[in-house]
């Protein structure tokens, strides 16, 4: 048996393009609201650690900065956002599935803590292939998706923050172009000459994401790999490879 310490970010991020996440006020709010021990509790049964970075831990980009806002639990705060945002009870709706159970309960503890702010939250429960089409394709109907990126981390650096800029720009900026700022930190992170550059650049870009709320961290779920004693040739990896497998007889 082989465990994968970090294996994927389990992970939420908004519509920026439909309210009343356009508002960065009202994203401010619910990112204060959340209590990750909670939410990564139910979606993982307990085998889970908390990280607030955009990069597993252990990685030359992974860096403390933004982690005050992670984890906030702060429901003062989130009410005292909301006052400022000028919410009016607008639906916050969170677009989830079933298949995949570590999305499907963050989702449903993430929206009893944040009708527990004065937030009027909404399951949207759909199958993970039309959830998933709904969250690339549409900019209205839906406020916030989750998922899980594993290989995106994996690869660090600036291809982990690649889904959030352009072109993909996965919370649907409403001019279609990514916020400026976040573009000139992770262009500087290819274009630094020097590791600490590049690591430099890259703290800016998550600090970055944290302020605007571009996408919400949750916590970090393992993968552990096992397999019989007659299985010869079979080396743990970070996706189940089965070439040069064998059964033994």
């Amino acid at each position: 048996m082989a465990k994968l310490d970090n294996f994927a970010e389990l992970i939420t991020y908004p519509n920026f393009s439909f309210p009343p996440t356009d508002n960065p006020k009202i994203r401010q709010a619910i990112q204060a609201a959340l209590n990750m021990e909670e939410i990564m509790e139910a979606a993982t049964d307990g085998a889970f650690r908390l990280n607030h970075a955009l990069q597993f831990p252990g990685s030359n980009y992974y860096s403390d900065v933004a982690k005050d806002l992670y984890n906030q639990r702060n429901a003062d705060k989130a009410k005292r956002l909301l006052q400022e945002g000028g919410y009016q009870g607008e639906k916050v709706i969170l677009l989830t599935n079933r298949e995949y159970s570590s999305m499907y309960n963050a989702s449903v503890l993430m929206h009893e803590q944040l009708k527990a702010v004065g937030i009027n939250a909404e399951l949207l429960i759909l199958d993970w292939p039309a959830s998933l089409a709904k969250s690339v394709n549409e900019t209205t109907g839906w406020n916030f998706f989750y998922t899980f990126w594993s290989t995106v981390y994996a690869q660090g650096g600036a291809q982990s923050l690649r889904n959030l800029g352009d072109p993909s720009n996965v919370h649907k900026p409403r001019d279609g172009k990514s916020d400026p700022v976040f573009m000139q930190h992770w262009a500087d992170v290819s274009r630094g000459k020097t590791l600490d550059e590049r690591k430099a650049a890259f703290a800016r870009a998550q600090q970055r994401v944290y302020d605007e709320v571009m996408a919400v961290p949750l916590g970090l779920m393992p993968k552990v790999q096992a397999v019989r004693s007659n299985v010869e040739g079979y080396r743990a990896y970070f996706m189940p490879r089965i070439s040069n497998v064998w059964i033994r007889n």
